[in-house]
């Protein structure tokens, strides 16, 4: 039983790494995200 709630924690652990990987991944790769979201919001106000 305790064996099976460590295998579960490892895995969440895994998932929230995994996640925050690809998170990050985006944004290192779309690091004009947050310009591009100021130009949107520009063409907005217009």
């Amino acid at each position: 039983m305790i064996y099976q709630s460590l295998i579960l924690v490892c895995v969440k652990i895994i998932n929230s790494g995994a996640v925050l990987g690809v998170y990050f991944g985006f944004l290192s790769t779309f690091s004009i995200g947050p310009s591009y979201l100021f130009l949107i919001r520009a063409r907005v106000m217009d």
